[in-house]
C-alpha cells in the first residue's frame, strides 16, 4: 500500500510502500481490557484482569498506519491488574493512535487520542 494526504487541495508526495501480511486472524476481544486516559498525553493504563505472557506485544500505530511505538508486556510496569505504557509517549505528536495488544489467540484493539 500507499498514501498521499490531501489538504485543501494540495497532495503530499506518496508515502514509501508498505506491505500488509496476515499472519493470525484470531478471535477479537476487547470487553476484558480497558484503555485510559483517553485522551491520553505521556501514559496509557491497560487493565488486563490478569497478567499477561511476557511475549504479550502492544503496538501503537498511527492514523496513517505507521508503527509508532513497540513493546513486549515483559518490558511495561504490571501493578494490581493494570500495565501502565509510558516509554515514549510524551514525544509522539497529537492525533489519533490505534493501539493492538497481541496476547495469544486474542487481539484486544483500542482507539485513542494524543492531546
Amino acid at each position: 500500500y500507499t498514501a498521499a494526504i490531501s489538504n485543501q487541495n494540495c497532495p503530499s508526495a506518496m508515502s514509501n510502500e508498505i506491505e500488509v501480511s496476515i499472519t493470525h486472524i484470531g478471535e477479537s476481544t476487547t470487553s476484558d481490557v480497558n484503555v485510559y486516559p483517553n485522551p491520553f498525553e505521556s501514559r496509557l493504563i491497560i487493565e488486563a484482569g490478569t497478567k499477561w505472557s511476557p511475549d504479550t506485544e502492544f503496538r501503537l500505530y498511527s492514523e496513517t498506519g505507521a508503527l509508532v511505538r513497540f513493546a513486549r508486556a515483559s518490558d511495561i510496569q504490571y501493578s494490581n491488574g493494570k500495565y501502565i505504557y509510558h516509554e515514549g509517549l510524551s514525544k509522539i505528536e497529537k492525533g489519533i493512535y490505534y493501539l493492538l495488544i497481541l496476547e495469544g489467540e486474542h487481539t484486544h484493539r483500542a482507539v485513542l487520542q494524543k492531546k
